[in-house]
């Protein structure tokens, strides 16, 4: 009696961890399956497919990984959609107006109309236009090298860099008649860095200060030393940047109120160069502004 009785027991027991396991089987599958079809449909093109997380702690971090980097894609489509947009923008306009003077360049040539002053006008104009495009297709042509390769670096001191620069831009500041102040020791402390791309950095903030100071204005060249990084700042007396503004002016394309109203040159990828090299050397871009009456970026990079 008592085996039988045992036997019983044992396939009861049998019986249920059996159950036990296909139930505990389908707990954990059912979620894997979920995770699995969501990646077939990722794959497919589909990002916006729900994410679910539920199941076992480890299945649900990983369905929120999921989650996140199908938002981060997302999110980088868009911004490619809208670099590529704002690039066709940039390129159309002065190429239709390119189009437009070398055909009345065509007509004066051809003799349909004798007057050397407009056709000396629109060849300048058109000179212009050639001009910009080219600063564009090399901005973007760094932009894109500076994203996608490994910089070469050496220990560079910035102080000799800072003042080559200003003595640079010294005839765009007298054209303006700007006050230069340079607050900047005969050397600093060396930092990693690749001289040809960090010069462009601290070039494209120093025309950004010149092209919105106001004749008359002071532009301030600094650069210090702390425990461990060098920071160059450049400071102007210019309009300001409105609070709202300042987080988007390292947007590709971004131009601000103030430079559309100005009608300054550009077409906003200047400070987004500044944000990518300066970011690639380990650093980081503040800005700080006070409308009506200017503002200052620093450029922190570590040292060496």
């Amino acid at each position: 009696m008592w085996p039988a009785t045992g036997l019983l027991v044992s396939a009861g027991l049998i019986t249920a961890i059996g159950f036990a396991s296909v139930m505990l089987a389908r707990w954990l599958s059912a979620p894997i399956r979920h995770l699995t079809e969501m990646a077939d449909r990722m794959a497919e093109g589909d990002l916006e497919a729900p994410i679910r997380p539920h199941g076992p702690h480890e299945i649900r971090r990983l369905a929120v990984a999921f989650e996140t980097m199908a938002r981060r894609v997302r999110e980088m489509l868009v911004q490619q959609r809208q670099f590529v947009d704002n690039a066709a923008h940039e390129l159309r306009s002065p190429l239709a107006s390119i189009r437009l003077r070398v055909d009345m360049l065509a007509r004066l040539a051809n003799g349909q109309a004798q007057d050397k002053e407009r056709f000396e006008r629109y060849l300048r104009e058109t000179q212009v236009q050639l001009i910009g495009l080219e600063h564009l297709v090399n901005d973007l042509l760094l932009l894109s090298s500076v994203e996608q390769e490994h910089l070469p670096t050496e220990p560079l001191d910035l102080a000799p860099l800072l003042y080559e620069l200003a003595d640079e831009m010294a005839p765009l500041m007298r054209a303006k008649a700007l006050h230069v102040r340079m607050e900047v020791p005969p050397h600093l402390p060396t930092v990693q860095a690749n001289r040809t791309y960090l010069r462009v950095a601290v070039r494209n903030v120093l025309d950004n200060a010149i092209k919105y100071t106001p004749e008359g204005g002071e532009v301030v060249l600094r650069a210090y030393a702390t425990a461990n990084e060098v920071i160059v700042e450049v400071e102007d007396t210019g309009p300001g940047i409105p609070p709202d503004e300042v987080e988007h002016i390292f947007d590709r394309f971004y131009r601000s109120q103030t430079a559309r109203s100005s009608r300054t040159s550009g077409v906003g990828l200047g400070l987004a160069l500044v944000h990518t090299i300066v970011t690639n050397h380990g650093g980081r871009v503040d800005v700080e502004s006070w409308p009506g009456k200017g503002t200052c970026f620093r450029l922190h990079l570590p040292t060496s």
